[in-house]
């Protein structure tokens, strides 16, 4: 099983799960806090990158960047359908395209995706040395 995260609500905790468990038809969530039923659980996905201090990104998490510029900014990890749009090479058009995956997005609306996950053109060691977890959407939002 691929690392997952693991927020349970009622009880404000967040943590890796360790298994996941099908007994008496409910799904049981095993963290280092015990198990839960699994409609208790906000299950978040790894981004499979680190950030620079080398702790593992998930969805939900809070990074600060530097854009090209020098500027800091906050973004929030999400996973999803994302809808953009795409300068067609062919005929120098726009047109709109939904895509599924990572994607950053920005809290100012105005800059709601700044980057994308699969498509960067920027090396994953690159990414690792820019970006910084702060926090994450369920405890601390900081």
């Amino acid at each position: 099983m691929d690392k997952l995260r693991v927020w349970i609500e009622k009880k404000k905790l967040l943590g890796e799960v360790r298994e996941v468990n099908y007994i008496d038809k409910i799904v049981w969530v095993v963290g280092q806090w015990g198990g839960f039923r699994s409609e208790d659980a906000i299950f978040m996905k790894p981004l499979m990158k680190k950030d620079i201090t080398g702790k593992d990104i998930f969805e939900g998490d809070i990074i600060q960047f530097h854009d090209n510029d020098g500027n800091a900014g906050k973004m929030i990890v999400r996973y999803g359908e994302l809808e953009h749009m795409v300068l067609s090479k062919y005929n120098q058009t726009l047109k709109k395209v939904k895509m599924w995956g990572f994607y950053f997005e920005a809290s100012d609306e105005d800059k709601k995706v700044l980057w994308r996950a699969e498509n960067d053109d920027r090396t994953e060691n690159d990414i690792e040395k820019e970006i910084k977890i702060v926090g994450n959407i369920y405890e601390n939002k900081s």
